[in-house]
C-alpha cells in the first residue's frame, strides 16, 4: 500500500508508565504443522531476575528495549541467548542477556517427557521509574528539520539529520519510537526498502503506547508489503494477525486479506519456496533468521563462509553444519520452527522451503 505514512509528533498518553517487563510475540495461523497435534505442554517460568538498568543510560534517563531468542533446556535452564533486534543501545543488550541467563523453566514436555523448547521474539523493555513524556525540545527540533528535509526530497540531508538524533544517547520510548519511525520513512521516500521495513519495524515494537493509532495501523500495513516483497512469508503473517487485532485497521484494505489469503494458498501448494539470504550484523554478530511455514528445509547457493544451522522449535530443536544438496526434515510434534544461520558477515545464499510431497535427497 503506498500511503503516506508522515504524521505530526504527538503526546505520549499520561497514564503510560512501563516497568522493566517482557512480552512475547508469538505468530498465529501460520499454516506450518500440517500434521496431528500432540500432547505438548510449554516451559513455565519460575525464576525470571529482572534487568540492571545501566548505570550510564540510567544517568541520562535512556529508554530502550531488547528483543531476544533463547533455548530453555531439558532442566529448564536457558541456554544459546541471542539477540534478534534492539532499539540500538548495547548496554541495554548486555544488560537483557546477562539476565536472560539466570531464569528458570520448568521445562516443556512432549508426550510426558521434558523437551528443548524455544523462546522467541521476547521483548524487554528498560524504562526509567518515573518517564518523561512526550518529545523534548531537542528531538522536535532535529526531527523538524529531518522531516522538512525529506518533504523537500533531500534524502541525504534527512539521513544525515537522523543520524545527528540517532547520536545522541538520551532519548526516551516515545522518541526511540519516532526515530524509527523517521528512519523508515527515509527508507521508504529514497526507495531503500530494507532501510524502511529495518526503522518500522523497530518503531512498531511498542504498539500504539508510543505511536499514534492511525500512524502505527499505517505502519503494520506497510511493514506487511514491504515482508511481502523480501519473501518473509511467515512474518508477513504474523503482521497480518496484528492488523486483525486493530480495530479499523483492515477496513478499505481489501488487498490485504486478498494477499494474506494468496499467501497461505502458496504455503498448502507445492510450489517451492524460495528466498535469497545473506548475513548482516546484529548486535555486532552475523546473523539471519526466518520464521518457517514448511517442514522440509534446504540450502542452495551458498556463498561465503556459514558455520551453523540451527532449528529453534516449540517442542524440539536440531543444529547443523551448512551444506548443499541435502534437505533436511523437520517433525511434525515439533510444532512451528525458526531457522537461524550464522557465519561471516556478507555470506549469501537460498533457502528453499519443500512441499511436504517432495522427495527427500
Amino acid at each position: 500500500p503506498g500511503e503516506d505514512l508522515l504524521n505530526p509528533l504527538s503526546k505520549r498518553p499520561a497514564h503510560f508508565f512501563l516497568a522493566l517487563t517482557g512480552l512475547l510475540m508469538a505468530g498465529a495461523g501460520l499454516g506450518q504443522a500440517d500434521g496431528p497435534r500432540y500432547a505438548g505442554t510449554r516451559a513455565q517460568v519460575i525464576k525470571q531476575v529482572p534487568p540492571k538498568y545501566p548505570s550510564g543510560s540510567k544517568r541520562r534517563s535512556q529508554e530502550g528495549w531488547v528483543m531476544l531468542s533463547f533455548m530453555i533446556r531439558k532442566n529448564g535452564r536457558v541456554a544459546d541467548a541471542l539477540i534478534e533486534d534492539s532499539s540500538g543501545e548495547p548496554d541495554f543488550d548486555k544488560a537483557a542477556l546477562q539476565a536472560v541467563k539466570k531464569w528458570r523453566y520448568n521445562p516443556a514436555t512432549l508426550d510426558g517427557e521434558p523437551v528443548a523448547q524455544r523462546q522467541t521474539r521476547l521483548v524487554l523493555t528498560f524504562a526509567m521509574d518515573l518517564p518523561r513524556r512526550g518529545a523534548s525540545l531537542r528531538f522536535r527540533e532535529g526531527y523538524g528539520r529531518a522531516t522538512e528535509a525529506l518533504g523537500n526530497g533531500a534524502f541525504e540531508n534527512a539521513q544525515q539529520e537522523w543520524q545527528s538524533l540517532a547520536d545522541y544517547d538520551g532519548w526516551n520510548l516515545y522518541e526511540v519510537a519516532r526515530l524509527w519511525a523517521l528512519y523508515g520513512l527515509i527508507g521508504e521516500a529514497s526507495g531503500d526498502s530494507v532501510q524502511a521495513l529495518h526503522g518500522l519495524e523497530r518503531a512498531t515494537r511498542g504498539g500504539v503506547a508510543y505511536l499514534e493509532k492511525d500512524f502505527y495501523q499505517a505502519a503494520l500495513r506497510k511493514i506487511f508489503a514491504l515482508k511481502l516483497q523480501a519473501e518473509d512469508h511467515a512474518g508477513a503473517l504474523v503482521v497480518y494477525s496484528r492488523l486483525q487485532r486493530q480495530a479499523g485497521a483492515l477496513d478499505n484494505h481489501p488487498e490485504i486479506r486478498k494477499a494474506a489469503d494468496a499467501l497461505r494458498q502458496l504455503i498448502a501448494s507445492d510450489q517451492v519456496i524460495s528466498v535469497q539470504g545473506a548475513l548482516t550484523d546484529v548486535a555486532g554478530k552475523p546473523l539471519w533468521t526466518r520464521r518457517l511455514v514448511r517442514r522440509q528445509v534446504a540450502l542452495e547457493a551458498i556463498r561465503g563462509k556459514l558455520d551453523g544451522v540451527d532449528f529453534r522449535c516449540e517442542w524440539g530443536r536440531a543444529r547443523y553444519k551448512p551444506e548443499e544438496n541435502l534437505t533436511w526434515t523437520l517433525p511434525d510434534e515439533w510444532g512451528e520452527c525458526d531457522v537461524y544461520l550464522t557465519g561471516r558477515r556478507g555470506a549469501r545464499f537460498t533457502l528453499r522451503q519443500l512441499p511436504s510431497a517432495a522427495p527427500q535427497s
